[in-house]
């Protein structure tokens, strides 16, 4: 169903391709430096073909699939979750990914992440964002437009302790209170 093949580019450096053709459509990739990492490749291949599913992700535009999350969650989301996500995708998700839903990985997340920091949001604001776009992408499995989702790490948030009043401000506090 598949072979593997060597080629040197330019630079001089060898790489491994793989490459499967099933249905009459031909699926090439670089696998990596080794062989063996080629050949991994290639069993990973067409163990998921033999599973019945895709070589690779649809050409979906990120754009088109909020779109549909959106009247996905008219139905299956509550009116204030509904709201928030619609802020989201059209102030932020929309405007930062103009590409194809296949495109958004690890990386694409990570500079997300590093753009909204450097706007200066707070971090429950920023995983909420990472919420949305995770429920998004999701959904996009779900269709059938990615074969995997991205892993997506929250930020951690620190949480502040309450602070306590000192003997003086007691003091004042029970000064200031009515005798009732």
């Amino acid at each position: 169903m598949g072979t593997v093949f060597e080629r040197t580019n330019s630079d001089g450096k060898t790489r491994w391709y793989v490459c499967v053709t099933f249905q009459g459509q031909r699926y090439r990739e670089v696998a990596g430096d080794k062989k063996s990492v080629a050949l991994k490749r290639l069993r990973e291949l067409e163990d998921r073909l033999d599973r019945g599913e895709k070589l690779q992700d649809s050409k979906v535009p990120f754009e088109l699939l909020c779109d549909e999350y959106l009247e996905w969650a008219l139905v299956n989301l509550a009116s204030r979750t509904r709201r928030e996500r619609e802020i989201v995708i059209k102030a932020h998700l929309k405007p930062f990914f103009t590409c194809l839903t296949g495109e958004i990985g690890v990386k694409e997340i990570e500079l997300y992440k590093t753009s909204r920091d450097r706007a200066g949001i707070a971090g429950t604001t920023l995983n909420t964002e990472l919420k949305v776009i995770s429920g998004i992408l999701r959904y996009g499995v779900d269709l059938g437009y990615l074969l995997a989702m991205p892993k997506i790490r929250r930020v951690k948030v620190s949480t502040k302790k309450p602070r306590g009043l000192s003997k003086e401000e007691i003091f004042r506090v029970l000064d200031a209170a009515s005798p009732d």
